[in-house]
C-alpha cells in the first residue's frame, strides 16, 4: 500500500515531505458540484454520471438520504457536493450496493472511477 501512495504523489508532483508538515490539523475543503449527478442501477451496477471536474482522484461517494446530499470524497480531503433528491423507495436499493462505476469530466473527455458508496442511515 505504501508503495503505491509514494507512486501517487510523484505522479501528482507531491513529496512525502508535503505530508509529513502535519503541525496544524487538515481543514477539510468543499466544492459545490453545480449539475445534479445521473444516478443509474443497470444489472446490478450503480453507476454515477456527474458533469464536474475533480481537483483530485476520487476516493468514495456518500449519500445522505435525510439531507438529499451526495459527498464525493477525494484521496486529498477534499469533499465536492450536491444535494439531489433520490426517492426513499430506492433507499434499500442503495443500502445494497456497495460499489459506484462514478463517470466524471476530464480536460479532455471523461474518466471512470469504481469506488466505494456508503448510504448514511
Amino acid at each position: 500500500m505504501e508503495f503505491l501512495t509514494n507512486l501517487l504523489h510523484k505522479i501528482r508532483g507531491r513529496s512525502d515531505a508535503d505530508f509529513l508538515l502535519l503541525d496544524q490539523p487538515l481543514e477539510p475543503q468543499k466544492g459545490k458540484i453545480k449539475k445534479e449527478p445521473l444516478l443509474a442501477l443497470s444489472d446490478g451496477q450503480l453507476v454515477m454520471v456527474v458533469d464536474h471536474m475533480f481537483d483530485d482522484i476520487p476516493s468514495w461517494v456518500e449519500w445522505d438520504p435525510d439531507t438529499q446530499m451526495v459527498s464525493i470524497t477525494q484521496m486529498g480531503g477534499r469533499v465536492d457536493e450536491i444535494r439531489t433528491a433520490i426517492s426513499r423507495k430506492y433507499v434499500e436499493t442503495l443500502l445494497a450496493a456497495r460499489k459506484l462505476l462514478l463517470v466524471s469530466n476530464k480536460e479532455d473527455g471523461k474518466i471512470m472511477h469504481f469506488v466505494p458508496f456508503l448510504v448514511r442511515k
